[in-house]
C-alpha cells in the first residue's frame, strides 16, 4: 500500500501524491466540496473536528438526525491531507446547541463500505470515494510501522502510535 519512501514523507508531514498537501489549495479543492456534499445528504448534519491547521488531516462527524442534541450516533470521517486516504468509523458524539464532544477514531474501529448498514452510510462512503479517497480497512490502518518510522507528533488516540493510521492522522500543538 505505502512504500518506505512514502512512510518517510508522511513522517515529515510531506505529501505523497502530487495533488495533496496541507496548504489551502488541496483543502479548498477537495475537502471543502466533499463536506458540502455530505451536508447535502437528506437530513444530514456535519460537524468539523479538524481542518488540517494543526494536523495532517481534516475530520468531520456526520449524522442523519438533524437538530438532535445529546448523544448522537454517526460516522467519524478522517481525510488525509498528505495522501489519498480516508478513515471512517461509527461513533457517538455529544452534541449541544453550543458545543460538541467526541473521542478519537481508533484503527480497529474503522469500517469499509461493505459494513454500511443504511443508505445514509452507503452515501457517505460513496461521496468520500468519489472525492478520490481510498477508505482504509482496519487491516490496512493497523499495519505496523517500520522501527525507523514514527509519527512527527502525537495522535488523538490510544498509544502506542506505531501504525499506518497514526502516520496518516497525526496532530501537533
Amino acid at each position: 500500500m505505502l512504500s518506505h519512501d512514502d512512510l518517510q514523507k508522511l513522517q515529515d508531514w510531506q505529501p505523497i501524491a502530487p495533488a495533496c498537501g496541507r496548504e489551502g489549495d488541496f483543502y479548498n479543492r477537495v475537502v471543502v466540496p466533499l463536506v458540502s456534499q455530505l451536508q447535502a445528504l437528506p437530513c444530514s448534519q456535519v460537524l468539523t473536528f479538524a481542518n488540517g491547521g494543526l494536523s495532517t488531516y481534516a475530520a468531520v462527524f456526520v449524522h442523519a438526525r438533524c437538530g438532535d442534541n445529546g448523544e448522537v450516533e454517526g460516522l467519524h470521517v478522517c481525510m488525509s491531507l498528505l495522501g489519498p486516504f480516508a478513515a471512517i468509523g461509527r461513533q457517538t458524539a455529544g452534541i449541544s446547541k453550543t458545543d460538541f464532544s467526541y473521542s478519537g477514531l481508533e484503527p480497529d474501529e474503522l469500517l469499509v463500505s461493505e459494513d454500511s448498514v443504511s443508505e445514509f452510510e452507503r452515501s457517505v462512503f460513496s461521496l468520500v470515494e468519489a472525492a478520490g479517497y481510498d477508505v482504509l480497512s482496519p487491516e490496512q490502518a493497523k499495519k505496523q510501522l517500520p522501527e525507523d518510522i514514527t509519527p512527527y507528533e502525537y495522535c488523538l488516540g490510544r498509544e502506542p502510535w506505531d501504525r499506518v493510521f497514526h502516520l496518516l492522522f497525526s496532530n501537533t500543538d
